[in-house]
């Protein structure tokens, strides 16, 4: 599940066959002797066998010369005795005899093998895997969400299957000759109802994406009205505050000029405290400037940066 994925491996078929009888078995094995065991470090085998040892030894030798003997009894009927051995003058014999026994020993093994009722007498394995299938792209990547076109399909080679099939074979210790079986085959899965869901969701993430994007633009706008609107407002002030303070000075000017008239003409105008104080201060203020216009000049650039 690890190489392919869970989604991509189904079993079609898994068929265990189990024996239950009970088993007793007896062995007597005899193998060689190991004279000298195999070294496992050596590319080579050192082992040295020996079909068996010899663990006694008998050995008979018989020689004989001599005359042979013949039996004899008493003439006539045959006696109730048994005749006796006479050696014969014409008859010499001779033989030698020569017997070797040797008795040799061997490895032996006796085993009783009492087996639980539970054996699996056959396997039977049949997987079907998917290939790699997955929606077209675009070239920037994303998906391609048309239902028109197919999916890309690549299906699973032949060295691919054959690795499949030699895990599986591990996996339940497979035995040819218990008649265990195995069967790996590619088949492209339906994946339609995995497309629909898949373009479902893309489609939710671009939805949402452009309410985001809506709503950042809203909130910009929103900002930048903000901006505009205080940008608005001051201008607004500043223009209405620059025609009070125009038509508050000709209105200052319009008094100076009926006040310079009153006085050419010598009719007697009686002014208010606030208006003495302002021509006071213009008086003053026009003297300072014909006296020192350099200081006059540096603090009217002083309220402009100030504006």
């Amino acid at each position: 599940e690890r190489i392919y994925t869970p989604d991509r491996i189904q079993i079609v078929r898994l068929n265990m066959d189990f024996n239950w009888d009970k088993v007793s078995e007896e062995r007597e094995e005899y193998t060689p002797i190991e004279m000298e065991p195999d070294n496992p470090a050596t590319p080579y085998s050192e082992r040295k066998v020996k079909d068996s040892l010899i663990v006694s030894e008998k050995s008979t030798k018989e020689h004989f010369e001599g005359h042979g003997w013949n039996p004899e009894g008493p003439a006539g009927t045959e006696g109730n005795k048994p005749p006796g051995y006479k050696a014969s003058d014409d008859q010499f014999s001779k033989y030698n005899k020569e017997e070797n026994v040797k008795n040799n020993a061997v490895n032996k093994a006796i085993k009783r093998i009492q087996r639980d009722p539970y054996d699996v007498s056959g396997i039977s394995v049949a997987i079907a895997i998917d290939g790699f299938q997955d929606l077209p792209r675009k070239d920037d990547g994303d998906y391609d969400l048309d239902p028109t076109k197919k999916p890309l399909q690549i299906a699973l080679t032949r060295d691919e299957l054959k690795q499949a099939e030699n895990i599986v074979k591990k996996a339940i210790n497979f035995n040819e000759i218990r008649g265990d079986q195995v069967a790996v085959e590619n088949i492209m899965f339906d994946r339609t109802s995995d497309w629909n869901k898949l373009r479902e969701e893309y489609q939710k993430k671009e939805q949402l994406k452009r309410i985001l994007l809506a709503a950042l633009i809203g909130v910009f706008a929103l900002f930048l009205g903000m901006i505009l609107f205080r940008a608005i407002s001051k201008e607004l002030a500043r223009r209405r505050r620059l025609r009070e303070e125009q038509l508050a000075l000709e209105q200052q000017r319009m008094r100076e000029a009926a006040l310079r008239a009153a006085e050419e003409e010598g009719i007697d105008v009686e002014l208010s405290l606030e208006d003495k104080a302002r021509l006071e201060l213009q008086s003053n203020a026009m003297n300072l400037a014909r006296e020192r216009p350099d200081d006059v000049a540096q603090l009217l650039r002083t309220w402009l940066a100030e504006e």
